[in-house]
């Protein structure tokens, strides 16, 4: 599964924290502007969220606040590119002092291609978005079985920003 998002695929742009949510090209997915007052989720954004691309970097650290980060554990609700909303369950780690969740995306990938090899093993390797987190209770009370939109949208909070992630250091010139 890729999570980088091509030009003009109706994949937001998380360059800048003044990114926009648009929609899949494909039906039943929801428009969501951050300007906006939330429609989808009922719950005020939470955290920020990195997709740390660095396999050698565990961010161990935050990368705000240089304080150390704790391993938690989060649902995160993941809308994968022609197909349907996951809500995955996924140790991040998390800065509790600047509310920052950071994923590796290597290890998201692995997860959401074991997940996918059983429900739909066409989907993988498509585009994704972290959209944000829903409430862990609904999350494990459903395991295993559909939930249905409105419980979602109680439940869900969108992230407050994207940010991007530079680990800093000497690389070589392009």
């Amino acid at each position: 599964v890729s999570g980088t998002r091509p030009s003009g695929s109706g994949w937001p742009n998380t360059s800048s924290p003044d990114s926009r949510r648009r929609t899949f090209p494909r039906r039943g997915y929801l428009i969501l502007d951050m300007n906006a007052k939330p429609i989808f989720g009922k719950n005020k954004p939470k955290y920020s969220f990195i997709l740390n691309p660095y396999v050698d970097y565990r961010a161990t650290k935050c990368p705000a606040c240089q304080r150390q980060t704790y391993p938690r554990k989060f649902a995160l609700l993941i809308i994968v590119k022609d197909t349907y909303p996951l809500a995955l369950g996924f140790t991040c780690k998390y800065c509790p002092r600047c509310n920052l969740i950071i994923a590796h995306k290597n290890d998201l990938e692995t997860e959401l291609c074991i997940a996918f090899t059983s429900l739909d093993p066409e989907v993988i390797g498509n585009d994704y978005f972290v959209t944000g987190t829903i409430d862990r209770k609904l999350w494990k009370n459903n395991l295993g079985k559909p939930a249905k939109f409105h419980e979602i949208s109680e439940v869900f909070s969108e992230f407050k920003a994207h940010l991007n992630l530079d680990p800093g250091g000497w690389r070589p010139p392009d």
